[in-house]
């Protein structure tokens, strides 16, 4: 489903891509997903052998391009929807803009901003994510509030994954092996955070050798708690580039699941304005939308 939906465009004011070490965030990037050593998650498999290992660094960059953060700045649209089997009522859809703006030298940081284009009671509802560091803004409030990535956004989803976990600028690789997982050799990653304010401390990675597309990842806290599964279950073209189209965010304490599917990922030219809080209020004037 790599089509635009109605409503607006989000390809306004676009500019050229190149490569970059951004991410994708979902959804929904994530419209995202979207950010986690000695001791690991218990019970977290260790079969495997190591193997002769890449060059560590770029191994996190080529995995972040690999989910779609080929694009320096790009905008995309992704649908939210948490799967609640066995309740009454059907369970309410999201739609969200997701505006990223990648390291462009040094001492910058990985920018995203999320907005709800619905459902319409969240219409305005503004996510600014700069580093480890995250704010929310919604009509009413003076001044933007400091949040923790790891709040819930939609669904089982939290601001971090909705954004996109960039892992290059975030993580770094404490071990690497290579696993058979049901007759299929992938990477076996083992991630810690670089700092303290990042949403998860560490994280398990699953990774295709040939493609660098990651398959799955375990998202945990500092005590080694796993908190998330994310399930990268299919990718698509999004204008000429390959980005993941759905994302399955699993809460491992709530037993609770929500999907987020990509709708639509371009490149296009955005403001540093756009991601500093102090013009949250002013998201849609900086946009033109």
């Amino acid at each position: 489903m790599g089509g635009k939906i109605r409503g607006k465009s989000i390809g306004k004011h676009t500019g050229s891509g190149h490569m970059g070490t951004g991410l994708l965030q979902a959804a929904a990037a994530g419209l995202l997903l979207a950010l986690c050593a000695v001791l690991w998650l218990p019970g977290a498999a260790r079969v495997g052998v190591r193997a002769a290992e890449p060059d560590r660094d770029r191994l996190l960059a080529q995995i972040d391009q690999a989910r779609g953060g080929t694009f320096n700045e790009f905008a995309m649209v992704a649908r939210v929807h948490p799967e609640r089997p066995g309740q009454d009522a059907v369970a309410e859809d999201a739609v969200i803009e997701i505006y990223v703006k990648a390291q462009g030298g040094p001492g910058e940081e990985n920018r995203q901003l999320l907005r709800f284009r619905s459902p319409r009671r969240l219409s305005g509802q503004v996510y600014l994510v700069v580093g480890a560091n995250s704010w929310l803004y919604q009509p009413g409030l003076r001044r933007p509030l400091r949040i923790s990535a790891q709040q819930k956004l939609f669904g089982d989803a939290g601001v971090a994954e909705a954004a996109g976990i960039v892992f290059g600028s975030n993580y770094h690789i404490q071990d690497l092996r290579r696993e058979n997982r049901e007759g299929e050799q992938l990477w076996h990653l083992f991630l810690t955070a670089k700092s303290p304010g990042v949403s998860y401390q560490r994280i398990e990675l699953w990774v295709d050798p040939q493609t660098h597309r990651p398959r799955e990842a375990v998202l945990a806290s500092l005590n080694n708690t796993p908190l998330k599964r994310l399930l990268f279950t299919s990718y698509a073209q999004f204008s000429g580039i390959s980005a993941c189209r759905e994302l399955v965010v699993e809460d491992l304490l709530r037993k609770q699941r929500t999907v987020i599917e990509t709708l639509e990922l371009m490149p296009r030219s955005l403001p540093d304005q756009l991601f500093r809080p102090e013009f949250m209020d002013r998201t849609q004037t900086l946009l033109g939308s």
